[in-house]
């Protein structure tokens, strides 16, 4: 549900710079992780191309646990 929420986020919004909360359940097919707040990250950069035009970045989630 968060993913699908997360991709509804991006695909609504009307900035460039879409900001998306970190995961807090990890899907098992994400096995190399989540993307991150670096734009340079090879993960986000998928993302970018994929949501093209849009960049993708995580916020801290406050519901998180560390």
């Amino acid at each position: 549900m968060e993913l699908k929420n997360r991709y509804k986020t991006i695909k609504n919004s009307t900035s460039i710079i879409v900001y998306v909360p970190e995961l807090v359940s990890i899907p098992e097919t994400l096995f190399s992780g989540d993307i991150t707040g670096d734009t340079k990250d090879w993960k986000n950069e998928c993302y970018d191309l994929f949501f093209k035009p849009k960049k993708v970045i995580t916020k801290p989630n406050k519901d998180k646990e560390n």
